[in-house]
């Protein structure tokens, strides 16, 4: 399963990618506590998203833990831009914030998983090149098949953008193991 996750402030988006079809299995957003700040925010948040995640790759039959299960979990890389490219609302803070969640969340996955998950952390440019969100989203939206658009449009309108960055994510992820030939060994990065 490929699994592309959306951090921010106010939740994760994820998205699951079944690598043999490339097709869009689910995508859902999980919210962030109220709190959102913290530890115990991002533990709070960790094991929200990793409880949900479990829940909707069971329903999809594949079980986490499972010897020899080939996951791949694409998380995007939060950056802070010097200059030009900054966003009014990117302050570092919050950027620190995220990245402890995304902590969490991706410690959480290696002990379900036993370890047996690849990780890529691509940064913005790498997964999505240079070109504004609303120009990726409609290219994104292009391909989707109708049963995808509804589980897209099944997200709600607030975080849909979120939605299809996670789906942006799974996608990018998909086309990495495609030109690898298959995921790189995580235990023999150690």
């Amino acid at each position: 399963m490929i699994i592309g996750l959306d951090p921010g402030l106010k939740g994760h988006a994820v998205a699951l990618i079944d690598p043999r079809q490339g097709k869009l299995e689910r995508v859902f957003f999980v919210r962030a506590s109220p709190q959102r700040r913290g530890a115990n925010a991002w533990a709070f948040l960790a094991s929200r998203t990793g409880a949900v995640l479990a829940k909707e790759l069971l329903d999809l039959g594949v079980e986490p833990s499972r010897e020899g299960a080939e996951t791949l979990l694409v998380v995007e890389h939060m950056q802070i831009y010097s200059r030009g490219n900054v966003r009014r609302n990117a302050r570092p803070d919050d950027l620190m914030e995220i990245n402890g969640a995304v902590g969490a969340v991706v410690g959480y996955v290696q002990n379900v998983w036993r370890g047996a998950v690849t990780i890529l952390d691509p940064r913005p440019r790498e997964w999505k090149g240079q070109v504004p969100k609303s120009v990726h989203h409609a290219r994104l939206t292009e391909g989707l098949l109708e049963s995808e658009k509804l589980l897209i449009d099944s997200v709600a309108q607030t975080y849909r953008g979120d939605a299809l960055d996670a789906y942006g994510l799974a996608k990018w992820g998909l086309s990495q193991k495609a030109r690898l030939g298959g995921l790189p060994n995580p235990e023999a990065w150690f």
